[in-house]
């Protein structure tokens, strides 16, 4: 179960999440989120996968570099729904695209996509959000498409995004 982990190192504090009955007018259910402190985060994440616990993690990319002063990320995502996540033929076109990319694909709980990239190295948040962004155009997505890291400066911690594959969603 490391291995998540391992491909997605993040802040030492990060946010479950669990579904609640109430449904946004765009049909999703609406999720709580909280910020966790105390729990490691492969035990978190162990849960996630096999279905021990209904909450999801959510991890924020952004960790802060002493040394640097700096945000900086090893991977970053880019978050598909809203209106564009219903419409499968638009999701093909995506998967299309992002073939010869760095990126990898996975579904969000809502069934739109979340687009992955790692780097190979830690890289200034403010760069990940431009390359993330310059991707947005190449992958004819919308400009208010959400990336991750959403912040690059001035947080205590950044928004997340809900990792892949927990089981159930």
């Amino acid at each position: 179960m490391n291995i998540l982990a391992e491909c997605f190192p993040g802040p030492k504090e990060y946010y479950l999440t669990n579904p609640t009955d109430v449904v946004r007018d765009n049909g999703k259910n609406e999720w709580k989120y909280k910020r966790e402190f105390t729990i490691p985060l492969e035990q978190s994440l162990e849960a996630h996968i096999n279905g021990t616990s209904n909450k999801g993690v959510v991890l924020p990319p952004l960790v802060w570099n002493e040394e640097k002063q700096i945000y900086e990320c090893i991977w970053g995502a880019i978050d598909i729904d809203g209106e564009i996540y219903k419409d499968d033929k638009f999701k093909k076109s995506i998967l299309k695209k992002i073939q010869d990319t760095p990126f990898c694909v996975c579904f969000s709980k809502s069934k739109g996509l979340h687009l992955y990239i790692r780097f190979t190295d830690w890289v200034d948040a403010e760069k990940v959000l431009e390359i993330l962004k310059s991707y947005l155009h190449k992958f004819g997505l919308p400009e208010d498409t959400e990336c991750f890291p959403k912040q690059s400066k001035n947080v205590k911690m950044g928004n997340g995004i809900m990792f892949p594959f927990m089981k159930g969603y």
